[in-house]
């Protein structure tokens, strides 16, 4: 409008009042209305020759009026425009309705029936450790066996210990594998854990007890996990290199036969035997 003002004031009178009539005819029309993606999705449906996908993220947190306003155009695939010349904006060919695809993590509150009977369900079970490698290896492929193992290790732990309000979750991974990376994180310490507590612990219960848990959460992240551990041997030769070395200093008693009746000299002395439990990182491994 502001641009219609500015030209028509170069007009005549007459010619400025025809100008500004058609001007004021013309805001209801579709050239003067802006779309929302939900609008835009439906509209573009019907002029496109590609299908065309519309998702609705965290569907839960919607809210009935939001719900309710999405019946139309989910059922009819229109959406009414009050004032709208046209009446509505969207596709009234029902072979060229967009795909709709709503996700919802049922955390919030229960989707009404009416909204759920217009979709089809399905349900994404949590994915499993190797799928979770998967996932972290593709958002963070310049990431290094060590984090890698370390960061999934950790949120393994965290999730086998019971009492905790908020479990990570996949994004969690994600962010607390990239903190590792961006930190030239090398081992997991008593030190440098609590610090990435932030990523997990979404409360100051949850983050008092996991302090509690440190040397459990430890000892996993240190020990050799089948899954994790074994996934990335296959994948990552140093990696492989890595554990082979800390395997093989574990083995205190190599080719050792042991009898019903131990020898003194078995006992005697600060024997090499003895070893200490850290199975951290070290680079000079690699």
């Amino acid at each position: 409008m502001t641009e219609v003002r500015l030209t028509v004031e170069q007009l005549s009178e007459a010619e400025r009042a025809l100008a500004m009539e058609t001007a004021r005819r013309q805001r209801w029309t579709r050239r003067f209305l802006i779309l929302g993606e939900v609008a835009a999705a439906y509209a573009k449906a019907q002029v496109s020759e590609f299908p065309t996908l519309l998702r609705l993220d965290e569907a839960d947190k919607f809210g009935a009026c939001v719900e309710d306003a999405l019946l139309g155009p989910l059922a009819t695939g229109k959406i009414y425009v009050e004032r709208l010349s046209s009446g509505f904006v969207g596709c009234t060919d029902s072979d060229f309705l967009p795909i709709v695809i709503s996700t919802s993590n049922d955390s919030r509150h229960e989707l009404s029936l009416p909204f759920r009977d217009r979709h089809l369900h399905t349900y994404f079970a949590t994915p499993s450790l190797s799928k979770e490698l998967e996932i972290l290896r593709a958002r963070c492929p310049q990431i290094s066996a060590a984090n890698l193992s370390n960061a999934l290790k950790l949120l393994d732990a965290i999730r086998s210990v019971a009492g905790i309000s908020h479990y990570p979750s996949v994004r969690t991974g994600i962010q607390l594998a990239r903190a590792f990376e961006r930190d030239g994180v090398t081992e997991i310490s008593e030190r440098n854990v609590p610090v990435y507590f932030t990523y997990f612990a979404k409360n100051r219960r949850d983050g008092e007890y996991l302090k509690k848990q440190l040397p459990y959460l430890l000892s996993c992240v240190g020990t050799f996990h089948p899954q994790i551990d074994g996934w990335l041997i296959e994948r990552d030769e140093e990696w492989a290199k890595h554990w082979a070395i800390k395997r093989g200093s574990i083995d205190v008693f190599p080719n050792k036969n042991f009898t019903d009746t131990p020898n003194e000299s078995d006992f005697s002395g600060e024997s090499s035997n003895v070893f200490h439990n850290d199975f951290s990182f070290d680079q000079t491994a690699m």
